[in-house]
């Protein structure tokens, strides 16, 4: 306990020897200034980044979700989504690189629940492998649908998906 005391005393006495030096706590005020600037800096810095991918993400997306969302389109919707299958990926590829940890995996499962899983696999530089687009789950309910709710009813769950999916780039 007496140790405690002592070492308490003598921070202390630094402390206030610190405070009647002007050029040391000068130089303690700079040190601290400049590692809050860095700080800040870098979290500006990296908000910056991510907003920027996740415009380019919902640009990505945004014709094949205006399509869907028109209920008066009486073409293939499955044939829209499919031709931009190429666009969707790169965008997603990109996006992937803001991510870290459980937010990762939580995208790429909403990306395997909207683009399917086909078992090829594909690695980016280091990042885990994530899964090709299919969308052989929507093929028939939108191609060659048996009646108009069935179609109804796939352009909807695309269209929650895809919201889904962009959720994940709401400007921070």
């Amino acid at each position: 306990m007496l140790n405690l005391v002592c070492i308490l005393e003598a921070g202390l006495h630094l402390l206030w020897q610190i405070g009647r030096s002007p050029l040391l706590s000068g130089f303690i005020g700079v040190l601290v200034g400049g590692l809050i600037t860095y700080w800040i800096q870098r979290t500006l810095e990296r908000r910056r980044t991510f907003n920027r991918c996740a415009d380019e993400f919902t640009l990505a997306f945004f014709d094949e979700l205006l399509a869907m969302a028109n209920r008066d389109r009486t073409d293939n919707l499955h044939c829209i989504i499919e031709d931009s299958l190429a666009k969707h990926f790169r965008a997603v590829a990109r996006f992937r690189a803001v991510f870290k940890g459980k937010q990762l995996k939580d995208f790429d499962r909403a990306w395997q629940d909207y683009a399917g899983d086909r078992q090829v696999q594909w690695c980016l530089s280091e990042s885990p492998p994530f899964p090709l687009p299919s969308l052989d789950q929507y093929h028939d309910r939108l191609f060659m649908p048996k009646d108009a709710a069935e179609r109804e009813e796939a352009r909807e769950e695309v269209i929650r998906k895809l919201e889904r999916l962009l959720a994940f780039a709401k400007p921070k």
